[in-house]
């Protein structure tokens, strides 16, 4: 005699592993579809003159996605650091955004505005540059009071998101136009880069004052305090055209 077999409906295996699947669908659906999930407002908050309309249109667009077929907005399912990425790569003054998900639909964005730390001059045009020495916004420079910098080193032409200048020769370079204002009351009205050590940096008066980047920045303007006050008189600043501070010895013409 043979045993007849049970019936898959009667196994208990089976009806856990349906209720296994239903539960696993309905929590898929919960998660990724019902509207509870669904992004339904981004919150922008920082200060500064950015566009939050368009910032939030861009998001808005970048929480959009499909699955299964399907589109979806669901708070669990964005990239932040994908939507982060898309907003930086499209808003050159924007340097910094911090996305955050606040349960259950809302999706909040604090941005930070690049600040100003000088002006880069390419050719006959005017950027803005922040203190990572990158370019995020082109103007009409009269109306600023940073310091100009220009790069001789560069190879080809910068666009607005580019790096133009390292950090480090950056913070240097406004270094030495800090010490130079408050040392000894010279105000520099340019700095050309001239290459990865030499620095030239023009006064408002007419005349150039060398740098050596690799060198002592404190201590090349300790010697040119003591040239000024020793060695070059008021009558020969009127007709002065540089001071070489890059050798252990100071030149001047």
């Amino acid at each position: 005699k043979f045993k007849r077999k049970k019936s898959i409906f009667k196994k208990r295996i089976f009806w856990l592993a349906i209720f296994i699947l239903i539960i696993s669908v309905a929590i898929f659906y919960l998660i990724c579809f019902h509207s509870f999930f669904q992004i339904k407002q981004i919150k922008i908050s920082g200060q500064g003159k950015f566009s939050q309309k368009e910032i939030q249109n861009l998001i808005e667009k970048e929480v959009q996605q499909k699955l299964l077929f399907f589109q979806t907005k669901s708070i669990f399912l964005i990239n932040l650091n994908e939507i982060k990425k898309k907003v930086l790569e499209n808003f050159y003054y924007l340097d910094e955004i911090d996305l955050k998900r606040n349960f259950p639909d809302i999706l909040e964005a604090k941005i930070r505005e690049r600040k100003a730390a000088a002006i880069f001059i390419q050719n006959e045009d005017y950027f803005l540059t922040d203190k990572k020495g990158i370019i995020f916004e082109k103007i009409l420079e009269p109306k600023y009071q940073e310091l100009k910098i220009e790069n001789l080193t560069l190879s080809s032409k910068k666009k607005l998101g580019d790096k133009v200048i390292e950090e480090n020769i950056l913070n240097q370079i406004l270094e030495i136009e800090a010490k130079l204002k408050k040392d000894l009351k010279i105000f520099p009205k340019e700095a050309i880069l001239v290459s990865g050590q030499r620095l030239n940096v023009k006064t408002i008066e007419g005349w150039e004052v060398y740098f050596n980047l690799k060198s002592d920045i404190s201590l090349a303007i300790t010697k040119l305090g003591l040239v000024l006050e020793k060695t070059i008189s008021p009558e020969q600043r009127k007709n002065l055209q540089y001071i070489d501070l890059r050798f252990s010895r100071v030149y001047y013409k």
